[in-house]
């Protein structure tokens, strides 16, 4: 994905939030994210965010208008950085004009500006016009960019500082949904295929106004420290993969750990086996060594360390890396108020999948195996009916909102399912679950009854104890 950094003089505020609106279907379509000072969060280091966001670009809009010329850090910081990386390669510029000023005579004056004929947009009669030819500037820029991007993606497993790939299994394991999912028309799924950013509340801040939600993809996760929680099942460890893999393809450096490995509060020796598992010949040392460190840390509620050493592991990790990003259990945000270190932490809360997620997801389910062939009108098709169907059963409370059980849902709508689609709880996605992991470990459908106890039919069936023993019972498979 391409990322824009957009270099404004506060005076043009109202130009930067029509550029972001036109540039809302380039976002939503996943080609780029974008990124300005207004995405700092009070209490960061803002100049160190900036020059941060501003190396990791690949394209630079510098809004241009008098005011811009005239600011000192708008001229002889951003742009003056961004010709800099302009002529070395690392990044495009491109000069979006909003007033008449002599810009010409600057040192970015030689490159291409837009609108049309570099003609400001405050000239313009119809304003959505000219930011259309921007927009279609921005695209050109893309396409240039396609090339370069993909083989970033190809290759993505390697650091940009040193020649340690990834290990094999563990690139595997970050592709592995760690459940069974049966397509029709794929032999096998990867979490890559199927994942959806859930959103994410930021939680603390005024009670009485409306909590903030931003989308887990944000990129701003990838710096400063902070705390995500989230319910049993909600797609935390999958997100934990998926922020990993969005770190390594920002360049930066990633490292990924497990709550219940974390016994101690050494970093060294924590580093070690992580490294030796997720890396090819990457001492310690050498990783230490390297900028732009990301520590991702999945399950921590399950740390054996007591509090009193999760605060001094805490500190040396803050002083350690660039971002630390620590998702836990929810019932974990009464633990983690007595630990001190974690005030400087911004803390959010995974949420379930509303409509749009929903409708993501299933857009991704329909299109999967069939991405080039499928036509526009089978497409929709498909995913009216899937929403329609999943939405009958969340809006009803039979299964909460979250991806194991929506992936369930969509594999029933296709696959056998014993006792039909009127369902009247959750309780069938387990038992659809078991019979996909008995199929899988080759046992005969004639003999599937047999190693099943039998199911009785009352309301006993959907207590939690029961639904904990069909999960049991599915690992157990």
């Amino acid at each position: 994905m391409v990322q824009i950094f957009i270099s404004y003089c506060h005076a043009d505020d109202a130009y930067r939030a029509e550029l972001e609106a036109h540039l809302s279907m380039l976002k939503k379509n996943k080609h780029v994210t974008s990124w300005t000072d207004r995405c700092i969060v009070g209490g960061e280091d803002w100049s160190k965010e900036i020059s941060t966001k501003l190396e990791q670009a690949h394209i630079i809009l510098l809004l241009i208008s008098v005011d811009f010329l005239k600011s000192d850090y708008c001229y002889e910081v951003e742009a003056k950085r961004a010709l800099e990386r302009h002529k070395a390669g690392d990044s495009v510029i491109i000069p979006i004009v909003l007033r008449h000023c002599d810009w010409k005579e600057s040192p970015f004056g030689r490159i291409q500006g837009y609108p049309k004929n570099a003609h400001p947009i405050k000239a313009w009669s119809d304003k959505d016009e000219a930011w259309l030819n921007v927009i279609d500037g921005i695209k050109d820029s893309i396409s240039k960019f396609r090339d370069t991007l993909v083989i970033a993606e190809v290759e993505n497993e390697v650091f940009p500082n040193c020649d340690s790939p990834l290990k094999e299994e563990f690139s595997d394991w970050l592709d592995d949904t760690e459940v069974e999912i049966a397509h029709h028309r794929a032999d096998s799924v990867g979490l890559r295929d199927i994942f959806v950013y859930p959103d994410i509340k930021i939680l603390g801040g005024d009670a009485t106004k409306v909590s903030k939600c931003i989308e887990s993809s944000d990129n701003n996760l990838f710096t400063g420290f902070h705390l995500i929680f989230g319910s049993e099942q909600a797609g935390k460890t999958s997100l934990a993969k998926q922020l990993f893999c969005d770190v390594l393809k920002q360049g930066l450096n990633p490292v990924l750990f497990n709550g219940e490995r974390i016994k101690t509060s050494e970093i060294d020796k924590l580093l070690k086996p992580v490294l030796n598992n997720q890396y090819a010949d990457l001492s310690v040392e050498a990783y230490k060594a390297l900028p732009n460190k990301v520590l991702i840390i999945d399950d921590y509620a399950c740390t054996t360390v007591n509090l009193k050493y999760q605060n001094i592991l805490l500190k040396l990790l803050k002083d350690e890396f660039t971002a630390v990003i620590v998702l836990a259990i929810d019932a974990f945000q009464y633990v983690a108020s007595d630990i001190d270190e974690f005030d400087n932490f911004l803390t959010y809360e995974l949420l379930p999948f509303g409509n749009v997620k929903r409708e993501e997801l299933v857009h991704k389910w329909v299109e999967l195996g069939n991405t080039e062939e499928i036509s526009e009108q089978e497409l929709y098709k498909g995913i009216d009916s899937l929403v329609i169907h999943i939405d009958s059963f969340v809006r009803k409370n039979i299964v909460p909102s979250k991806p194991i059980y929506l992936l369930a849902i969509l594999q029933t709508y296709q696959s056998f399912m014993p006792h039909g689609l009127d369902l009247t709880s959750n309780g069938h996605c387990y038992q659809y679950l078991i019979y996909r992991s008995l199929e899988q470990a080759k046992i005969n459908p004639s003999e599937i009854d047999t190693y099943l106890e039998p199911v009785p039919k009352s309301p006993i069936l959907f207590s939690p104890q029961n639904q904990a023993g069909a999960k049991s019972r599915i690992c157990a498979a």
